[in-house]
């Protein structure tokens, strides 16, 4: 079984997913990324959220954290980089921030090495902002009452965080990691933000970029309960899921194999595999990454794995070795 966890696929899942019996995927956007031969076997899922981020209690927030100078008839933004935190939010967020505690309380959660600098920015801010304004290194257990507490949440777009974020049904503002491999998080934060249910900051936002794509969730409660319920229509509640019987999208029970699992697996099992041969796959795998000029040079989204095609064994024909032979052929655009 195959599991993606980000909205676009990943090459070393798609080369996988042409072997897998099941595969699953976190967005039903996920499946035109798969190799048509895979998609009768997919099932939308969804990533795996940890039950304790769906119990949270703002008010415990309160008691734990000392929020008591918060004003709760104003929105609560949780601003998040990351267990290390991130100097590009932090930086945003501090140039920002007596406009921004001028409308809402102020959760901040920077990084331990960036907990000393902002602080000394909150000491110069007027008693009745600094008092709607924590400043922390690390968010503990405490984290899923500050979501609880959270309205808006400033924050990166990762796979685990967009999973947490539509469980709770909450409104966004994602400043994706221009370094992630292969920009997922600019195509996760992308997949929300084109259905209305978040605001994606793409490239290198400036200040004033972040204060205009915030200050209508904080001054405009509709606007953010709309994003919030799209939001949540991409978490569990809104997702179909699968059931025992059924599967999502795809054809054939998650517990009773297909027709073609059930062949591919007698295939496979009329011929035994050679100790070898996941080493020998992942060498193919990673062997297309050849020299400049020479045809297995790999360039992003033009080559992927192939079985050799007019063989009888299940994965292409075989090498030697015993292991299967792969050949590059053209990437699907994404």
């Amino acid at each position: 079984m195959v599991h993606e966890q980000t909205v676009r696929l990943g090459l070393g899942n798609r080369a996988l997913a042409r072997m897998a019996t099941r595969v699953a995927v976190s967005s039903e956007s996920t499946l035109q990324f798969l190799p048509e031969a895979a998609r009768a076997t997919a099932v939308v899922t969804g990533n795996p959220v940890r039950p304790e981020v769906l119990t949270g209690q703002g008010d415990k927030a309160i008691h734990a954290l000392g929020l008591w100078g918060f004003d709760r008839s104003r929105p609560t933004v949780h601003v998040t980089g990351g267990a290390q935190g991130s100097q590009q939010i932090n930086e945003l967020v501090s140039e920002i921030l007596p406009w921004l505690l001028g409308h809402a309380n102020v959760v901040h959660q920077c990084g331990p090495s960036h907990e000393e600098r902002l602080r000394e920015r909150a000491a110069v801010l007027p008693e009745h902002l600094r008092s709607r304004y924590l400043v922390t290194g690390f968010v503990g257990p405490e984290l899923p009452d500050v979501l609880a507490l959270a309205d808006v949440v400033i924050s990166r777009s990762g796979a685990g965080t967009l999973a947490e974020l539509t469980a709770l049904g909450r409104a966004a503002v994602f400043i994706p990691l221009a370094t992630s491999a292969g920009n997922e998080q600019e195509h996760n934060a992308r997949h929300l933000a084109d259905a209305g249910a978040a605001v994606a900051l793409l490239g290198r936002p400036a200040p004033d970029t972040l204060q205009d794509a915030i200050g209508p969730l904080l001054t405009d409660p509709a606007r953010r309960a709309d994003i919030a319920r799209r939001a949540a229509g991409h978490g569990p509640a809104g997702r179909r899921r699968p059931s025992r019987g059924r599967v999502a999208v795809g054809s054939g029970p998650l517990d009773e194999p297909s027709a073609r699992d059930a062949s591919t697996r007698r295939r496979r099992a009329t011929r035994p595999a050679p100790a070898g041969q996941a080493a020998s796959y992942l060498a193919a795998v990673f062997g297309v990454f050849g020299q400049e000029g020479t045809p297995n040079h790999f360039r992003p989204n033009e080559v992927l794995l192939e079985p050799e095609q007019g063989s009888a064994a299940p994965h292409g024909r075989w090498c030697q070795d015993g292991s299967p032979y792969w050949r590059p052929r053209p990437l699907v655009p994404m």
